[in-house]
């Protein structure tokens, strides 16, 4: 296991103590906590990506926008699992800030476009049967 360095600092000066709220003290902890959560967020994100790298699970999409396209190569790229009613567990799609917009309208597009919609139900029809061969497989350990 490889361990990670993270930190950060809050600073109370003497001069403060006398008239410093909870409030105050609270907010000054709460910007250092979320510094370091924000530290192993990232870390935690670049090692997912490093992991992905080496699987050559990596979706390059060649400086594209986002587009339907995209994210039916991204499904079949990964592996889906499914409740006992057979429903999928669909995967967390993580994204930058600028592009939240763009994955709801894209995510959008392919719920209401007929089309779209057979084609992501085909997808999830094959994820299924490979859930079902890979379960079947399994041995229960009991």
């Amino acid at each position: 296991m490889e361990f990670r360095h993270a930190e950060s600092e809050f600073k109370v000066s003497v001069d403060e103590i006398p008239t410093l709220t909870l409030d105050q003290l609270t907010a000054k902890m709460g910007k250092a906590v979320e510094d370091l959560a924000r530290q192993q967020f990232e870390g935690a994100i670049a090692e997912v990506g490093r992991a992905v790298d080496r699987i050559g699970n990596t979706l390059n999409m060649g400086g594209e926008p986002l587009c339907e396209e995209h994210i039916f190569r991204a499904l079949e790229r990964i592996a889906i699992e499914f409740d006992e009613a057979g429903q999928p567990r669909m995967p967390t799609l993580m994204t930058g800030p600028l592009q939240g917009e763009r994955v709801k309208e894209v995510l959008g597009r392919i719920e209401s476009q007929p089309h779209l919609r057979r084609r992501f139900d085909q997808v999830l029809s094959r994820k299924r049967e490979e859930w079902r061969a890979r379960e079947s497989c399994r041995k229960l350990v009991g």
